[in-house]
Formats: C-alpha cells, structure tokens, sequence
C-alpha cells in the first residue's frame, strides 16, 4: 500500500502521543492479504501490531474495492 510515512515515524508518532498523553487510548487498522503482500511483509505488520501494543486493532482481509488503484492490480 503506498503509505506516506515509514515503519519508523508511525512508531514516533505513537511514542509522542504517549510521552503526552500517557492515558491515550491507541487504535489502528490492519488489512492482509494485501495483493503482492510477501510472508515478510506480512510478518513485519504482526510485530509492529504486537510491539506498538494497540489497546485496539481493527483487522480486515484484503478485499477488491471499486475504483481503487488495488483493485486493478494482478494477483487478486
């Protein structure tokens, strides 16, 4: 997916939210199966998720939308 921000800063963004608001409550989505998603990919997602330590996740396989980029994409 093209994400505009790396591994890296999405973890210090969630390290400034906490370091600032230590009782916030942290949330996040995770689609897999993302079409051309490699295990590596896939394993790197999980260890984020398990490190970030989400109060919340909200987890999707990858499903087709209309008129989006993916849902031309081979490998479906």
């Amino acid at each position: 997916m093209a994400r505009g921000y790396t591994n890296a800063r999405y973890r210090q963004i969630i390290n400034n939210i906490r370091r600032y608001m230590p009782d916030a409550s942290i949330s996040g989505d995770a689609i897999v199966g993302f079409p051309g998603e490699t295990e590596e990919q896939y394993l790197r997602t999980e260890q984020l998720v398990r490190e970030v330590g989400f109060d919340r996740v909200n987890t999707a396989a990858y499903s087709p939308r209309p008129n989006t980029p993916a849902a031309l994409w081979e490998n479906q």
